[in-house]
């Protein structure tokens, strides 16, 4: 076959070939997309009405965190309106933890790293023993893991209500509820993920990089999600 005709074979061939493989490529490829993660919680149906006609509808109602009031490792008072627009990954530790504490924070430390660009994110960290954790401590402990405060904040505040926050705002301790007194204490291992709207999205565990990581994949495609379908209007919660 002389040139001419493989040339002409090969034109015919980016023609007619190509374009149908780019086209099923872009409709099969998979697409990064929220409904892939979990909504944890206690959710109800509840009756809403279309403005527009009238008409009553269901609606799902999902668990979302509550309110809170806490002051972070640079004293400063830190409410949920820091969270505005921003998906929010969070745990509880204590800076006298030798055990697993100390694994999470280097891996909270990798977690910011890689959202240290992202204005969209925010880490949160609770301390579970307020009483020794002031807020000079939560700031030694911070330099020890160059926690950037535009991105991570060490909290501190009234025990009863972090562990509130711990067991019925993240879900993160299956402990029987306690009242926040000396012989209760929570020691938990998980980070928890939660989207704009307020909606725990994933648990993993902070002390196992695999896990970690599927934080840091699970995060990404929340962002993307939020390009592609913004967040709904917050409305303001009642406080737990």
């Amino acid at each position: 076959m002389d040139k001419h005709k493989w040339a002409t074979l090969f034109a015919v061939f980016i023609i007619l070939v190509v374009p149908f493989g780019l086209a099923y490529y872009w409709i099969t490829k998979p697409r990064p997309t929220v409904d892939t993660l979990m909504i944890a919680g206690d959710r109800q149906l509840v009756d809403k009405i279309d403005t527009a006609t009238g008409k009553v509808f269901k609606d799902t109602l999902f668990h979302t965190i509550s309110d809170f009031k806490f002051v972070s490792h640079l004293g400063d008072t830190i409410t949920n309106d820091i969270l505005e627009d921003k998906v929010l990954i969070t745990d509880f530790f204590f800076t006298e933890c030798p055990t697993i504490c100390i694994d999470m924070s280097k891996n909270m430390a990798k977690i910011q790293e890689e959202f240290m660009a992202e204005s969209h994110v925010m880490l949160l960290s609770h301390t579970v023993d307020p009483e020794r954790d002031s807020v000079a401590k939560l700031y030694e402990y911070a330099e020890r893991y160059d926690v950037n405060p535009k991105k991570w904040l060490l909290l501190t505040g009234e025990k009863k209500e972090l562990y509130d926050m711990a067991r019925y705002s993240y879900l993160i301790s299956a402990t029987i509820p306690g009242d926040g007194g000396p012989n209760d204490f929570i020691h938990d291992q998980h980070f928890v993920l939660v989207d704009k709207e307020g909606r725990v999205r994933g648990f993993y565990d902070g002390t196992i990089e695999e896990e970690v990581q599927r934080c840091i994949n699970d995060t990404k495609k929340l962002l993307i999600s939020y390009v592609i379908m913004p967040p709904k209007e917050k409305k303001k919660k009642n406080k737990e």
